[in-house]
């Protein structure tokens, strides 16, 4: 009895076309942007909190100017 093995390859090309390059930059560059506004929302609130004495003093300001 004679056993043999067949080795078969295929080659699998993918293809992506300008369009889809640009939605995924765009998509990046959006996420990316969001995460720097986050961020620098963070640190207003911060510096906020630390320039009014702490998060009670921001706080009570807060409703002070809103209620006037």
């Amino acid at each position: 009895m004679n056993k043999t093995q067949a080795i078969h390859k295929t080659k699998v090309q993918t293809t992506a076309d300008a369009g889809t390059e640009v939605s995924r930059t765009a998509v990046a560059a959006i996420g990316i942007t969001g995460g720097l506004i986050g961020v620098w929302a963070v640190t207003c609130l911060f510096s906020g909190m630390i320039a009014s004495g702490g998060s009670g003093n921001m706080v009570a300001s807060l409703f002070k100017a809103i209620t006037g």
